[in-house]
């Protein structure tokens, strides 16, 4: 029998990793392909991103000239893949949704003036679970949590590191997408695999200042960029271990 429960466990556990190990992401070797542009459109929009073939791949940010900012990552095939965070505001709202090959695919929530207004699983582009409920009737199956903080939707205070997470968790442990606010201020928004910051999201420091970019095992890896608060970029390029290894 405990043969059997810890073959399930490794299977759900290789599942969860499989949905999130986005396929197509542009890489180091792709280097010589791929340009950042900052654009602003006709309509006063601002564009800051990587493009291959004038074909937006990788991070990405847009602030629209209605005051709608909102940051995602897309593939090779152009694609958006992962997590997509939307700031709103005209309504004040705080949406963070993932995507796979173009569509919403896993959780999505959002938030306003610090309430969850609603927490969704999608299937294939369609929702198919309402994960609200355990939280709305302010309940908990895990230590320090509102919520589903094993595997389900829920807001979680971590006291080793004094932070406070809202998202998505799976053998409770951070899953995409969710936002984690730490002791500092300094605030992450995007995926999580296993609990520890993975692919894409960004990362908003005490500062104002913004990373916006790939992440490996918690720290910057990968194509990304730092936005400050003015929205002048800092600097672009390819990350290694938490820094700039190659400006662009």
């Amino acid at each position: 029998m405990k043969k059997t429960l810890l073959l399930i466990l490794i299977f759900c556990s290789f599942s969860i990793q499989a949905q999130i190990d986005f396929a197509k992401q542009i890489k180091k070797k792709d280097l010589d392909q791929i340009e950042f542009k900052s654009i602003t459109t006709d309509n006063g929009d601002v564009i800051h991103g990587f493009f291959m073939n004038n074909l937006v791949v990788g991070p990405y940010m847009s602030h629209k000239a209605n005051g709608i900012i909102e940051y995602k990552s897309y593939n090779k095939k152009h694609q958006i893949d992962g997590s997509v965070i939307t700031f709103n505001q005209l309504d004040a709202t705080v949406t963070l949704q993932n995507y796979r090959k173009g569509e919403p695919e896993g959780g999505a929530f959002q938030f306003k003036n610090g309430n969850i207004t609603w927490a969704k699983t999608y299937e294939k582009g369609v929702p198919v679970e309402d994960n609200l409920g355990m939280y709305q009737a302010n309940k908990a199956n895990a230590l320090n949590c509102v919520g589903d903080c094993l595997n389900g939707f829920g807001v979680k205070k971590n006291t080793k590191i004094n932070s406070v997470t809202i998202g998505f968790f799976a053998f409770e442990r951070t899953l995409y997408p969710a936002l984690t606010t730490y002791n500092d201020n300094g605030q992450y928004f995007g995926q999580f695999i296993h609990g520890i910051r993975e692919q894409f999201g960004v990362y908003k420091y005490p500062s104002g200042n913004r990373y916006i970019g790939f992440w490996k095992k918690g720290s910057q890896e990968g194509y990304g960029f730092f936005i400050d608060e003015e929205g002048k970029i800092i600097e672009k390029g390819y990350y290694k271990n938490g820094s700039l290894a190659i400006s662009m």
